[in-house]
């Protein structure tokens, strides 16, 4: 079981992304906010490696919600339960200023996003091979945002690639719209087995924190390249394979692909936001 960090007093406008790939069984998450110093976003990640993983995010106030999301992953229970439990006013008399993403390696997954969370908020959650994932954030610039995550998540290789491609997505469609120009000047990925840490980056206080953990992780995957993709259905266009050819092919050509994959292979639930 494992949660980062320590909790800040108030920590809001993140953008974030969970995935948990049965087939690998792997967890992990990645985020990116716009805190200040002495604070770190990666203080809204909490797993437990052979279950699942959590985000619990906007306005954090203490260890109390962490720890009951963690112990529902433990004991087995549905990702929806879990927020149910989350957003009782007899828990939580606050919870319409929460916001909640899981993912489990039980290929169930559920998101939630409070009344009362900063415009532009909003989550959504899906599926893509064996992945099943949740995206959601707070004081966006914008829906463009949470369309971002979830494009990156569908176009990554493997699961590390698919949570940096999802921020990376994100910052470009304007992420937390209180940094701007920036889109965050922090941002985290891990990503996590039952038996080991994979990756753990972590940029703090950084105006360009995104492009420097982009940096970080293509160090890391440098050693560590995609694994060999599975071919993509009937009827798509040939984007090449693995992580190298999706850098070098046309970025529409990666849309058109992402969307296609998008209509045959995954679900999600409708996006849930709100304007004020």
């Amino acid at each position: 079981m494992c949660f980062l960090g320590l909790w800040p007093v108030d920590a809001r406008a993140t953008f974030s992304v969970v995935a948990a790939d049965r087939s690998a069984g792997l967890v992990g998450g990645a985020g990116a906010s716009c805190l200040g110093s002495g604070l770190s976003v990666s203080v809204i990640y909490g797993a437990v490696p052979r279950a699942g993983v959590v985000h619990v995010q906007a306005e954090l106030g203490g260890p109390l919600r962490m720890a009951a999301a963690l112990d529902g992953l433990r004991a087995g229970r549905a990702p929806e339960l879990i927020v149910s439990e989350l957003t009782s006013p007899d828990f939580d008399p606050g919870f319409a200023r929460r916001q909640y993403l899981f993912a489990d390696l039980q290929g169930r997954r559920a998101s939630f996003t409070g009344l009362e969370t900063g415009a532009f908020a909003g989550d959504r959650t899906g599926r893509i091979d064996d992945t099943e994932f949740a995206v959601g954030g707070n004081l966006l610039a914008g829906p463009a945002v949470i369309d971002g995550l979830e494009a990156g998540v569908l176009l990554g290789c493997d699961l590390p690639e698919r949570l940096i491609e999802a921020l990376e997505r994100a910052a470009a469609a304007g992420g937390d719209r209180r940094c701007a120009p920036a889109a965050a000047d922090g941002a985290f990925l891990r990503v996590e087995s039952a038996t080991e840490v994979l990756l753990d980056l972590r940029v703090d206080n950084r105006v360009d924190a995104i492009e420097v953990l982009r940096a970080d992780f293509d160090r890391w995957r440098a050693n560590h390249p995609c694994p060999t993709t599975v071919a993509p259905p009937a009827g798509t266009p040939a984007a090449g394979e693995g992580c190298a050819a999706a850098s070098l092919a046309p970025t529409g050509a990666w849309l058109l692909f992402a969307a296609l994959v998008r209509r045959r292979r995954t679900t999600h639930t409708a996006l849930r936001c709100r304007r004020v």
